[in-house]
């Protein structure tokens, strides 16, 4: 896969400006109201607004512990008002979300950690996991998105439940690091905590359509250069394992959104595709259970084809029985087709007529899936 990257101007919290509220604070306490700049972000064409659980959290050289300031006004619109402790005194170094914080390092350098886990949203990233910073000598505060994007846009059928994300290079693209004021890219560090692998996970699972759908991860600026592989589990316990190109072709750039190509969603690893045997399997349990399956040697298999269909016959001379399963021809991998099944003698297996969706093929033959009965077909392409 390629990028296609599109520069945004706004990420969430992409840049937004804190002042002192000119009104007296309570003793002990500061106010900062925080505009927010009226753009569109190039995630879901919606407003950058405040919520209620915003939380951000500033530090001083004379309070390097920070004070995390909590939303007092202004939830749904692009100026609210935040009040906390005083913290200190300027310079500052404030952190959106508070809690990403790890530790003051100086006025020009603050540490965050990113989570080991991330969160699906509808139409963009969740609240709270896209991390900016700002720096600042006086008491306006210009906060930048201290990460990029990747998006994983996907068509199909199956509902997803998580993904989960590889750095090839083998660098981290979580864990703990630091953001400076010169470039505002968050810059893992060498040890501590963090791998080379992220899950985002879906709090539902996400039905695809035939309309794209996008899940995004957040990432520091630099992974992916070298490459990523990435694992999409669905709901049904199958899964389609993709690769990105590397040599810079997928390198995640600060406050971009590198968008990869829009794909078909295809399993390509389950338990049943694990199995190699002919044959027809109950899947209900998720580990397949072989219902009639091809035994070498006392069983016969033959293979006839017509303008339109192929028929597969598995028989036993002896024990007089036969399984033929029709599909249609030239029939493409996650294409969903008419399948049907002829019995004749004891087989365990009833004549039907099902839809059933071609997950794979390779080496001759063909794995089908009915869905809604969760029976699996294993059938011959060539013989």
């Amino acid at each position: 896969m390629v990028r296609k990257c599109i520069a945004i101007a706004l990420l969430g919290f992409a840049l937004c400006a804190c002042r002192e509220n000119p009104e007296k604070d309570a003793p002990g306490q500061k106010q900062f109201t925080c505009e927010l700049e009226q753009t569109k972000t190039a995630l879901s064409g919606q407003s950058v607004i405040w919520s209620q659980e915003d939380k951000i959290k500033v530090y001083s050289a004379t309070c390097q512990a920070g004070e995390v300031f909590t939303l007092a006004g202004g939830e749904g619109t692009s100026a609210a008002s935040f009040t906390g402790t005083q913290p200190g005194a300027a310079p500052y170094v404030a952190v959106y979300p508070g809690d990403m914080a790890q530790r003051y390092v100086s006025s020009s350098e603050v540490g965050l950690t990113l989570p080991g886990e991330q969160e699906y949203c509808a139409g963009g990233f969740a609240p709270g996991s896209n991390p900016a910073v700002a720096f600042a000598e006086g008491d306006n505060l210009a906060f930048r998105n201290a990460c990029g994007l990747l998006a994983i846009r996907m068509t199909g059928s199956a509902s997803v439940t998580r993904l989960v994300l590889t750095d090839l290079s083998g660098a981290k693209i979580w864990g703990s690091g630091s953001v400076s004021a010169d470039d505002g890219c968050f810059v893992r560090a060498d040890g501590g905590v963090g791998d080379d692998t992220l899950t985002l996970t879906c709090p539902a699972p996400v039905q695809l359509g035939e309309e794209p759908t996008a899940f995004y991860f957040v990432l520091p600026a630099g992974s992916l250069g070298e490459g990523f592989s990435l694992k999409i589990v669905d709901a049904d316990g199958g899964a389609m394992n993709v690769r990105g190109a590397g040599n810079g072709a997928n390198a995640i750039a600060r406050s971009t959104i590198c968008a990869m190509p829009v794909f078909a969603y295809q399993v390509n690893e389950s338990a049943f595709l694990s199995e190699g045997v002919y044959g027809v399997y109950d899947l209900a349990s998720g580990t397949p259970v072989a219902v009639k399956a091809y035994v070498a040697g006392s069983d016969q298999v033959a293979l006839r084809t017509a303008a339109s269909t192929a028929t597969f016959r598995i028989q036993n001379l002896a024990g007089a029985w036969a399984l033929s399963i029709s599909v249609p021809r030239s029939l493409q991998p996650g294409q969903t087709c008419s399948l049907a099944v002829s019995s004749i003698g004891t087989t365990g297996v009833a004549d039907a007529t099902v839809n059933a969706v071609l997950v794979k093929s390779e080496g001759g033959k063909c794995w089908l899936e009915d869905k809604e009965h969760k029976v699996g077909y294993i059938i011959a392409e060539s013989l």
